[in-house]
């Protein structure tokens, strides 16, 4: 049937900074919702702004930072999080709502994260406490906790991108891993396997290493490929 007059999508409309910034879309919204807020500049804001009456910022200034490689003047290329909060890793009552529950980290893993990043106010939920990784009988190593964050030392010297001695202390550590039980939040129980577990090292020297020395299965990448991702078992590596 053919359409008399004007016919108009009410949907939501989603595109990128560009998008919204176009002069044929100014004033077109009453409401822009921007996520990942912690990765748009303060320039590109003020460009999309121009197409709404309202603006919804969602995101965690403390995770990664919008990918820069121009200059840019005064504090035009801070994310708007950071532009608005400066140096405070929780948003005040005043002008936002934290977002104060977890749903992912175990209570051991979140307790640090909470207290050195975001001002001991990030509670996990406590279904989440139901994840452990079971320690078999009569086990020595230095994997001796069902939950939590284990620091393992490895002493090298002028290794500033990789380090041979990392890669055989991981490839060691996750061979113990391996066959290990692990209960879900569910409580349902399954074997540790090599899709159980990320390896994130900071330089593609490293991965690149850590790729050569794993299993082919092993998930190996630097900060930004897992980003959103999570995974029973995190080994988080440092190269000094």
């Amino acid at each position: 049937m053919a359409a008399k007059g004007l016919v108009l999508n009410t949907g939501p409309i989603g595109t990128t900074a560009w998008g919204f910034a176009r002069s044929d879309l100014e004033n077109a919204f009453d409401y822009l919702f921007i996520d990942e807020a912690g990765q748009v500049s303060v320039a590109n804001l003020i460009a999309m702004s121009r197409s709404t009456k309202n603006i919804i910022l969602m995101g965690d200034q403390m995770q990664l930072g919008q990918p820069s490689q121009g200059s840019h003047p005064e504090d035009s290329g801070l994310s708007i999080l950071d532009y608005l909060l400066h140096k405070t890793p929780t948003i005040p009552e005043s002008i936002g709502v934290f977002l104060g529950t977890t749903y992912r980290m175990h209570s051991a893993v979140n307790r640090f994260i909470s207290d050195a990043i975001y001002e001991g106010k990030l509670e996990s939920a406590l279904h989440n406490d139901l994840q452990c990784i079971k320690v078999p009988d009569g086990y020595q190593g230095i994997l001796n906790k069902e939950a939590g964050i284990i620091p393992v030392p490895v002493f090298h010297e002028g290794n500033t991108q990789a380090s041979e001695e990392e890669v055989e202390k991981i490839v060691l550590l996750a061979h113990q891993l391996i066959g290990r039980v692990f209960t879900t939040k569910s409580s349902a129980e399954r074997f540790i396997d090599w899709s159980d577990m990320l390896f994130v090292a900071p330089y593609n020297h490293q991965v690149n290493k850590l790729k050569a020395a794993l299993s082919e299965q092993a998930k190996v990448g630097s900060v930004d490929k897992f980003q959103g991702q999570e995974a029973p078992i995190v080994f988080f590596k440092y190269v000094c």
